[in-house]
């Protein structure tokens, strides 16, 4: 269930990030404008919680992973 919540959030941010016509689809923009727009279209009030949101799932998804292969080569 958390590797899908995690995938669904990713896939909301890409999906955002093609309505801005942004060349990198799996890195949020630089500039504050286009994170700015980003936060609206997610309906964000803070740009800065995108950035968090997406650190905290690839950590999330990451120990999920290690967790998972650990659990295989027992």
């Amino acid at each position: 269930a958390a590797l899908t919540n995690n995938y669904r959030t990713l896939r909301e941010i890409e999906s955002k990030l093609r309505l801005l016509n942004t060349p990198q689809r799996h890195e949020l923009p630089e500039d504050e404008a286009s994170l700015r727009l980003l936060a609206y279209l997610m309906h964000v009030s803070d740009p800065n919680e995108i950035a968090d949101r997406c650190r905290e799932v690839r950590l999330s998804n990451r120990r999920l992973f290690d967790q998972l292969l650990e659990e295989l080569a027992r």
